[in-house]
């Protein structure tokens, strides 16, 4: 079994926009902590906020609906396509020269998906 993921507790650096399960979202609404528009993606809804972070992140950022996170959330830092600017794949801390170059890429994708799903059809 592969060791936990050594996540930075209390980080929230990657809780921005991502597609959740229309169901799970619609049972945990209440828990949202900010919210400005939410796109329909078939069985997805994508919540869009104007900070760009995850509806259920909290001012402590802490995940409010942590057990029922999606699969992004849970493989983030773990996949190529996904990584910590923190930590890399296997697990060892990067420099913060490296850290930094690589959040700067990660932001600038993040806005652009934003504002890419910003023009699209708003649910409610």
């Amino acid at each position: 079994m592969p060791a936990p993921w050594p996540c930075r507790e209390n980080c929230g650096e990657c809780c921005g926009v991502v597609p959740i399960l229309k169901k799970v979202f619609a049972r945990h609404q209440e828990k949202a902590q900010r919210l400005v528009k939410t796109v329909d993606c078939g069985h997805f809804t994508v919540p869009i906020t104007s900070d760009s972070l995850c509806t259920f992140l909290s001012a402590e950022k802490r995940c409010m609906i942590y057990p029922v996170r999606p699969k992004v959330c849970r493989q983030y830092g773990q996949v190529f396509e996904l990584p910590c600017p923190y930590i890399t794949m296997e697990g060892r801390v990067r420099t913060p020269e490296q850290a930094e170059r690589l959040k700067v890429a990660i932001n600038t994708m993040v806005e652009t998906t934003r504002q890419v799903l910003m023009s699209r059809r708003v649910e409610r």
